[in-house]
């Protein structure tokens, strides 16, 4: 050890050296100062001062991820929830069960209690005891909401028709029972007769059920395919290439297969609406009705609260609505599309709706107020959009199905199909990209005799520089990495800018930013092509690997393009090179800098 250096001021390398030393191996902190001031040749003082300075360096306590309480609670309650309703059509027959016998046995009473009371006094009383028990509105509201999650979660339009059927037998026994348990004469044969029109009548409701849950159970099926298309939506371009090569290998081993499709309607229904949609939809929507006005005749229909009406009359209604509701929605069906769906179905009414007012039906003039009020046009407003909305989703859902079960029985034609797809997708977008390639020479020298800190600093300062004048020239970094970057521009004329720019400002970066003694001395290489997508998407592309290849070619401080760009430059002036580059002809720029 040199005794001068007890007390004399430390060489900066040889501190440079200690920091070195002490950066690239943590564990010599604990090194006594005696020991590295022999090795470093420094003040034992100055190496304590710098030990005590220097923190031990401390294991970075690996950071557990924090449970997402919220999403427990969700995938906890989908759990439960799943495990009750794994059997729809029981999940519906049970809840309705619980619900409607809770709400029997309190009406059941309260009708026994009243029953020696007048007519008009008895709806007196009932409209106080609903007033006083307002939980029958909510507690419904609960379980249709629960019926309908439960539609809606398992997607298939089967389920729900299945829960509406057990949702009418457990309405119908529930309020064949408050009938017989609220009447007076259980004997009497009139009470047989009142019992089938109950039921009968609660075919209508039946029928809305049915209608609400496939409405739920088609906005499920659509809803997965929605969440389908946006996860293929976020998927990369390798991750669609892999797509790609998969469908191509297995249209390779596929045959065709004789699987016939099942549709919802018979496509003979489907071609002649498409030949005649506003025959097919006014005149059968004209059939029907005037069926139903002779159909209402004959079975004696009537609107007087007065005449208990006949089970034939309540057949009658019944059947009349769930034809409405299976034309519209197979009308819907046809038509595809929500808006002409709707269309064709309003058109339709309009048609129908001088039928009621000429007096035809079986109401007589009394019908017409109630079919003209406004509450009665908002609910077939409503009842057309809802049937509307119901059969477009349901063709929508099931061209997604069929597609979807082709693709997976591997059918020759839905395979062809995907291929081409994929095939559109991957080259959307495609467009001209100059990009420009720009490289530091022998970088790696200048790295191996500098500081490691400062190299980096002085690298990374590089990068900005390089990043700032592709911002102000529009255009965008695709990839600084290590001693290079690659660029890319729309126009070739900002591209050839910006190079000049770079070329130009490299010495005032050398001598004013620049900490290492060695100076970066920079070839630029310019090329034109197309690129699908943007070149963060794309890895790998013949534009890039032209554009890094003819950087290579070019001289240091210089700046050399392919013919491409060069013939969108008409006014540069550009030397010719004899040799090609990946058979390109390359041009050299006669005035790489800005000032020159």
């Amino acid at each position: 050890m040199n005794p001068a250096a007890l007390t004399e001021t430390p060489s900066l390398e040889a501190a440079q050296a200690l920091a070195r030393h002490l950066r690239e191996n943590p564990s010599a902190a604990t090194t006594s100062a005696a020991e590295l001031a022999h090795s470093f040749d420094l003040a034992p003082d100055f190496v304590a001062d710098v030990l005590r300075g220097v923190a031990k360096p401390a294991k970075q306590a690996q950071k557990k991820a924090s449970p997402n309480i919220g999403r427990m609670i969700e995938r906890s309650i989908l759990k439960g929830f799943d495990f009750v309703t794994s059997n729809p059509p029981v999940f519906v027959a049970v809840l309705t069960a619980l619900c409607f016998t809770a709400i029997a046995l309190e009406l059941v009473p309260f009708f026994n209690s009243i029953q020696h009371l007048p007519e008009a006094q008895q709806t007196v009383e009932f409209v106080k005891f609903r007033g006083a028990h307002g939980w029958w509105v909510p507690a419904f509201g609960i379980m249709l909401g629960l019926q309908m999650a439960c539609f809606y979660r398992y997607a298939q339009v089967r389920q729900a028709l299945y829960g509406a059927l057990a949702f009418w037998m457990v309405t119908a026994s529930v309020n064949v029972f408050i009938m017989w348990a609220t009447a007076l004469d259980r004997s009497n044969p009139a009470l047989i007769g009142r019992f089938f029109a109950a039921i009968l009548a609660l075919l209508i409701f039946g029928s809305m059920y049915a209608a609400l849950g496939s409405l739920f159970a088609v906005l499920g099926e659509y809803a997965k395919f929605r969440r389908a298309d946006k996860a293929e939506d976020s998927m990369t371009r390798q991750q669609l290439l892999e797509r790609l090569f998969e469908v191509q290998s297995k249209l390779k081993t596929c045959h065709q297969s004789d699987r016939r499709e099942k549709h919802f309607l018979p496509e003979s229904w489907s071609e002649t609406f498409n030949r005649h949609p506003y025959l097919v939809v006014v005149g059968g929507h004209i059939i029907l009705t005037m069926v139903w006005i002779l159909a209402a005749h004959f079975a004696g229909v009537t609107l007087s609260t007065k005449v208990e009406p006949t089970i034939l009359a309540v057949i009658v209604q019944v059947a009349f609505l769930m034809a409405v509701i299976l034309f519209s929605t197979g009308v819907a069906y046809l038509a595809g599309g929500f808006r002409r769906a709707a269309g064709l179905l309003l058109l339709a009414n309009i048609v129908v709706f001088p039928l009621f007012l000429i007096n035809l039906s079986p109401f007589g003039t009394s019908f017409q107020p109630m079919l003209i009020s406004r509450p009665r046009l908002i609910l077939d407003l409503l009842m057309t959009l809802g049937l509307s909305g119901l059969g477009s989703l349901s063709s929508v859902v099931e061209q997604r199905t069929l597609r979807a079960n082709r693709l997976r029985d591997s059918d020759p034609a839905a395979l062809l199909a995907e291929m081409v797809r994929l095939e559109w997708r991957l080259n959307a977008d495609s467009t001209n990209v100059v990009v420009v390639v720009v490289d530091a020479a022998k970088s790696a020298e200048m790295k191996a005799n500098s500081d490691p800190l400062v190299a980096e600093y002085s690298f990374r300062e590089y990068q900005n520089f390089l990043a700032t004048i592709t911002t102000q020239n529009e255009g965008n970094v695709y990839s600084t990495a290590g001693d290079g970057a690659i660029l890319a521009f729309a126009k070739s004329e900002n591209a050839l800018t910006a190079a000049r720019e770079i070329q130009t400002g490299i010495s005032y970066f050398n001598e004013h930013v620049n900490r290492m003694s060695a100076k970066f001395r920079l070839r630029v290489g310019l090329h034109m092509g197309p690129v699908t997508g943007s070149l963060q998407d794309v890895q790998f592309t013949e534009v890039i690997d032209i554009a890094a290849h003819v950087q290579g070619a070019a001289p240091v401080r210089g700046i050399l393009m392919t013919k491409s760009v060069a013939d969108c430059l008409p006014n540069e002036h550009l030397i010719p090179l004899k040799e090609p580059v990946d058979g390109c002809e390359v041009y050299l720029a006669y005035n790489p800098t800005v000032d020159a």
